[in-house]
């Protein structure tokens, strides 16, 4: 130390660290630049937005995202992705976890971060969810015991800071936004409104709700084709509401189809799924089938869409490029011709129509209905004109699912029918049917019934001859309940059904108050606070309405919990009321039919030679033992001759415990007596289950075959 002064000594090294310092702080220029790639913003509630762009080379793009998900939720409803535009494959995708909530916001989610993108296209994709949107596409399938769900479900949806702010989700989307930027100029941007998929052939995508489609095509040698489809998926019932098949157009045998197995969860609300994969085809004509149900669709989304959303639906595309020659568009849904036809049957039909056949034929049965459990409630089948010998019956163990609600039915499928007289017939119960469905309709509603039809380029005129429908119960069906449960038979009150599907459509409508405030709320200066005032005003008092009207609803089921079952069937007509179906040629020896309860009827014939017989009879049978029952003796001897036992008949529709036999055997000269008994229940026009198909037959008929000479 050297006159009193202290002697400070700086390294070197420091130094410089000091002056690089000084030198960024003094030089912006030196700092990283950011180029813009996508800026999305300002959306509308349920929008998605999708920009393209192309990596020309590899690099690192900066992510800053905003979405939104409801407290409790694994899933967000507004969100952002990146797929690989050549591939579609996913290469980043926003998820709750790699997010950290906006502080002050509950359902607000923010990601800020970089991922490495390879030289090629991509598109980045928005989509501005509403949780109420959900809310108001709820199809209310309402069970006794699930009004307290249904209310538990609003109240979380909505939450209190709905009811604290009542403009939340229209402030939110305000404030959604999804940027990527780079550093390097390694990239560059790209125009175009749809993505496309390289060698597809035949798509249906896009599909609105209630989409029923099909388009044939023609394979002319043998290739393997790349299937690429979407849809949605219902855990509870096992089935796909949007959903696509292949069939063969001429066996009519399913090639592929969209199932649980085969598909993979791809983004979205966990019901989207997606098959995507390489099949074979042989030689021959396919026609491809998409469905939807009525609800969570491209522009109807319910919920967040899948990754791809712009593919949802089907594509066919070629997995080889030499291999277009291969396959070529036909026209064979232009070739349809229908035969006969059942179409649009309503609740508690009971309809037939007869056609002639000029020639022997093999037609494609086309029939819808309803069914579950092995049992078939609407359904069609085919019967000989003049034996009423049932030639091919609408079975649910040889149905698919047709679309919407999984009771929905069809059978498609080839018949070989010889020529001659025949007759369609169709039967329903008294609910879930064409204009009064009560769960989702069938995708092909309109075609509810039972259709005929070939491929063939020949005219109708020259292969039938079809005659008028009849409605065989022109006033309904007796004796069918309108309001009942196969299985447990568990018949509820018609007041209690029909008061929970208005407290549904109450909360429904609440949905729909409470979404059409918020994007009036949305339109308006906030400013303008004589608008604001107003407009708060109106919803409080609507709301306070609907309320009012729930609480009142409530109290009624609550008086009606305790209800009694009520049943009205009229009664059943004369019993001498048993003449042969109008039109029906067969020869009657006995006819004890259309038999009530607690009955026992015999009918005494002779045969003067030995003869051939038909015995049509149908009666109530469960697990291995008849109830309602027929067979034929011999009156001198007393030696039963037939009998209708369980194991000779089959499924005569309606419920399970409907039974028929169709049997043809050999008398020999002599008298016998026809016997039926019921017991005191499930009888013609007292049914306590299904009834069915052909309710007057029930009991025992025998018609003449011919002679055995």
């Amino acid at each position: 130390m050297r006159n009193g002064q202290q002697k400070i000594s700086i390294s070197d090294g420091v130094l410089t660290i000091l002056a690089f310092c000084l030198v960024l702080l003094v030089s912006p220029s030196l700092s990283a630049e950011k180029y813009e790639i996508v800026s999305m913003e300002h959306f509308d509630v349920q929008e998605l937005r999708m920009e393209p762009f192309e990596m020309v080379a590899d690099g690192r793009v900066e992510l800053s995202i905003i979405g939104a998900r409801n407290r409790e939720a694994d899933q967000l409803f507004a969100l952002g992705w990146i797929l690989q535009a050549d591939s579609r494959e996913v290469v980043w995708s926003m998820s709750e976890a790699s997010t950290r909530r906006i502080l002050g916001e509950k359902k607000l989610r923010k990601f800020e971060g970089s991922i490495y993108l390879e030289k090629g296209r991509y598109e980045a994709y928005y989509f501005a969810g509403n949780p109420l949107i959900a809310l108001q596409s709820m199809k209310f399938e309402i069970k006794l015991d699930d009004v307290g769900d249904v209310a538990g479900y609003v109240a979380g949806l909505l939450g209190d800071e709905f009811r604290d702010n009542p403009n939340i989700y229209s402030e939110m989307t305000r404030q959604y936004s999804f940027s990527i930027s780079s550093s390097a100029k390694n990239f560059k941007m790209l125009d175009y409104d749809l993505p496309e998929y390289d060698l597809s052939f035949l798509s249906i995508v896009k599909p609105r709700n209630l989409t029923d489609e099909k388009h044939g095509f023609e394979v002319l040698e043998k290739i393997p084709v790349e299937i690429y489809a979407f849809g949605e998926y219902s855990e509870g019932d096992d089935i796909f509401v949007d959903g696509s098949k292949l069939i063969n157009a001429q066996t009519r045998d399913m090639v592929w189809a969209m199932e649980r197995w085969n598909t993979d969860w791809q983004g979205g609300a966990m019901k989207n799924r997606c098959f995507h994969d390489e099949i074979t085809l042989p030689p021959g004509e396919y026609i491809l089938h998409y469905w939807t149900d009525d609800s969570h669709t491209f522009d109807a989304w319910n919920a967040p869409p899948p990754y791809d959303p712009y593919f949802y639906g089907v594509t066919l595309a070629l997995a080889e490029p030499e291999d277009q020659s291969k396959v070529r568009p036909t026209d064979i849904e232009e070739r349809k011709q229908v035969l006969v036809q059942i179409s649009k049957a309503g609740n508690n039909a009971n309809l037939s129509r007869p056609f002639e056949l000029k020639r022997d034929i093999r037609a494609i049965v086309y029939s819808l209905g309803e069914g579950k459990k092995g049992i078939m409630y609407d359904y069609g089948w085919i019967e000989k004109s003049e034996t009423g010998e049932k030639i091919w019956v609408m079975q649910e163990e040889e149905t698919d699912h047709a679309g919407g609600a999984k009771k929905n039915r069809v059978f498609d499928g080839v018949l070989d029918l010889p020529r001659g007289e025949y007759l369609l017939r169709y039967k329903s119960d008294g609910s879930h049917s064409f204009r009064s469905w009560n769960a989702a309709p069938p995708s092909d509603s309109r075609h509810y019934g039972i259709t005929l039809y070939t491929y063939g380029a020949e005219q109708n005129g020259d292969i039938v001859e079809v005659g008028p429908l009849k409605n065989l119960n022109p006033s309904g069906a007796p004796g069918v309940p309108q309001f009942f449960y196969q299985g447990d038979v568990h018949v509820f009150n018609e007041q209690m059904h029909e008061l929970n599907i208005e407290l549904a459509e109450l909360y429904k409508e609440m949905a729909e108050l409470q979404y059409d405030y918020e994007s009036e709320m949305a339109k308006h200066d906030r400013d303008n606070l004589d608008d604001i005032h107003e407009l708060r005003e109106e919803y409080s008092e609507d709301r306070k309405e609907l309320t009012d009207e729930i609480k009142k609803l409530k109290k009624k089921l609550a008086q009606n919990r305790n209800y009694s079952v009520v049943v009205n069937t009229p009664e059943a007509p004369p019993k001498s009321s048993v003449p042969a179906p109008e039109g029906d040629n067969a020869k009657y020896i006995v006819k004890l039919c259309m038999l009530p309860d607690n009955t026992r009827k015999v009918s005494t014939f002779s045969l003067d030679k030995p003869t051939r017989v038909r015995v049509y009879a149908a009666g109530e049978g469960v697990d291995g033992k008849m109830y309602d029952y027929g067979w034929i003796e011999n009156k001198n001897t007393g030696q039963i001759i037939w009998e209708m036992t369980y194991r000779k008949t089959v499924h005569a529709g309606g419920a399970s415990k409907n039974r028929m036999v169709n049997d043809i055997i050999l008398l020999d000269k002599g008298t016998y007596e026809a016997h039926y008994v019921t017991d005191d229940s499930h009888s013609y026009n007292n049914w306590n289950a299904g009834a069915p198909a052909d309710p007057q037959s029930w009991g025992i008929a025998i018609i003449l075959e011919d002679d055995a000479n």
